[in-house]
């Protein structure tokens, strides 16, 4: 009886049985004889608790020192019917834990937002990719933000955008926070110079600043800071979003482009994802536009000169207010096109004054004579002045006091150019005193 008892136990442990010993119940991970000859029946078992206060941690058991095991027979297993609330959280919770593996949306159409189809189908397209990589240059007014937000909230859904930098211009820094946070439930943490100096001093001299925070959003003029460049090369980000991103597009034809390009491009070589946003992303250059293709593959445009939109379709999706399906949505919508309603402001004759003024001042100077140095950035400076003082009174004189400032730090200028730039900065002086009372005196 005993060496049937003994064959029948070699037989009786396997992986993926259940148990119960210790007065718990346990699931057999491993099973084995180590030793046959010396102690033949003896089994070495390894498995994990699945009640009480060891759930989830793993034993060794051995059956010569563990006489009350028992295998759990499945045949002697009676359902017990469940309450259909209990039930379906049940169910639920481990759904929720469960990662999407398809290119379906869980959250797009969740969002504090109206969102329409085509602004769902960018995050379906980009959930394709093994690495999610586009450029989204919808017009003006089509929701690219909304659109950003949709695959981002995926790309967290699935685990991968656990860190993640935005970099967008300064002026829209906030608006873009506050749009993530507000419909998207998306904390990002704001960062300046003075942010991260202010964490510089919290945190140990060794610890990166740019990996305190997981979601980050910051100026792309910050970013470009020599500086940082060290603690940007030592990090990496599962998503990188650029806003705008046609400022940190390359116009220097080869020539390694601007700062922001190079921080741009540094970025982006270290990112899993990458979504570039802008609503005018080619400037009329096939290497400027080439550029910024090649921040999300360098490998599909072969030549800047020459390349076809097959050769980008994959990373590039731009739509317009007359694409069709477009069209057909927003009109069953009831979404009206922008309205354009013109308002005519008359002059009065001070700040007409004023205006001719501006437009005379090549008579008044040789300063603003035409040039054909430097591009004509005297010619062009004169038409900065003009278009700041229709912007407002107070742009003009903000205009006006920046190159006064910048006359005053140049070295002082040779005899045959003072006369030229005395000149200069009594007319600028005229115009900042001028712009305070918003005409010009007349003369």
């Amino acid at each position: 009886m005993a060496l049937a008892k003994k064959k029948s136990r070699k037989n009786r442990y396997a992986p993926g049985q259940r148990m119960k010993a210790r007065g718990e119940e346990w699931q057999i991970e491993s099973a084995r004889i180590p030793d046959p000859v010396s102690r033949p029946g003896v089994w070495v078992i390894e498995a994990r608790a699945l009640s009480g206060i060891c759930l989830g941690k793993s034993y060794c058991f051995m059956t010569d020192l563990d006489t009350d095991i028992e295998v759990i027979d499945p045949s002697d297993i009676e359902p017990v019917a469940a309450s259909k609330k209990n039930a379906r959280l049940y169910w639920e919770a481990n759904l929720r834990r469960l990662l999407p593996r398809n290119g379906a949306l869980y959250l797009g159409e969740h969002g504090a937002v109206d969102a329409y189809n085509y602004q769902l189908k960018p995050a379906a397209h980009a959930l394709q990719m093994d690495r999610p990589r586009v450029l989204l240059g919808d017009a003006v007014g089509l929701g690219k933000t909304i659109e950003c937000g949709i695959l981002l909230s995926e790309l967290i859904r699935r685990g991968k955008a656990r860190r993640v930098l935005c970099a967008v211009p300064k002026a829209i820094l906030e608006q873009f926070q506050n749009e993530m946070w507000g419909r998207f439930s998306i904390p990002f943490h704001r960062l300046d110079s003075r942010g991260i100096q202010k964490l510089r001093q919290e945190l140990p001299s060794a610890k990166n600043p740019f990996y305190h925070y997981d979601k980050a959003i910051i100026s792309i003029d910050t970013l470009k800071i020599k500086s940082y460049q060290k603690w940007l090369e030592d990090c990496d980000w599962d998503v990188l979003i650029i806003d705008e991103c046609h400022n940190v597009a390359d116009r220097t034809s080869g020539g390694g482009g601007s700062a922001r390009h190079r921080t741009a491009k540094k970025l982006a070589e270290r990112a899993h994802a990458v979504i570039l946003m802008s609503a005018t992303p080619h400037d009329g250059t096939k290497h400027g536009f080439s550029s910024l293709i090649k921040l999300l593959d360098r490998t599909c445009i072969k030549s800047d000169d020459n390349f076809k939109f097959e050769d980008f379709s994959n990373h590039f999706i731009r739509r317009t207010r007359n694409t069709d399906y477009i069209k057909e949505e927003l009109a069953s919508q009831d979404v009206g096109t922008r309205k354009q309603f013109t308002h005519k402001v008359p002059l009065s004759a001070k700040e007409v004054d004023l205006l001719s003024y501006l437009h005379d001042l090549d008579k008044r100077s040789e300063y603003f004579g035409k040039s054909r140095g430097r591009g004509g950035a005297k010619e062009l400076f004169k038409t900065t002045l003009i278009k700041s003082y229709l912007s407002s009174p107070a742009a003009l004189k903000q205009t006006a006091s920046k190159r006064l400032n910048d006359l005053e730090k140049r070295d002082p200028p040779d005899p045959q150019t003072a006369s030229a730039k005395n000149a200069l900065r009594d007319i600028l002086v005229d115009i900042e005193n001028s712009a305070q009372r918003g005409f010009i005196r007349t003369c």
